[in-house]
């Protein structure tokens, strides 16, 4: 019995036996990931001239905190909130993915 609890999945939660965690990345690469973080926070905290025009500036800054969190999510560091809406959406694109491989059988 303490086995079956042991190995039991929580509610809410999906686990999937195809699912491997992603392997953070090491040497040069985590540089990359690092500089482009730091570069895209600064970018968003300072003020520039296309601020003043707000779409232009909205969508600069978007940009920038998307290549901010995907840095930040690469290197291992996650925002739950923004996990929260990412893992959604790749949840439903795996269960689209294995429909399609039911179908193929």
């Amino acid at each position: 019995m303490a086995r079956q609890v042991h190995q039991a999945i929580p509610a809410g939660k999906e686990e999937s036996v195809h699912e491997q965690p992603e392997e953070a990345p090491k040497g040069w690469a985590r540089w990359g990931w690092i500089i482009l973080a730091v570069v895209s926070g600064v970018y968003i905290v300072f003020p520039e001239w296309t601020d003043l025009i707000p779409v232009v500036g909205w969508i600069d800054e978007g940009i920038a905190a998307i290549f901010l969190t995907t840095a930040l999510s690469r290197l291992g560091i996650h925002i739950p909130i923004l996990d929260t809406f990412l893992r959604r959406k790749q949840r439903k694109s795996k269960n689209k993915s294995s429909v399609k491989d039911v179908s193929r059988q």
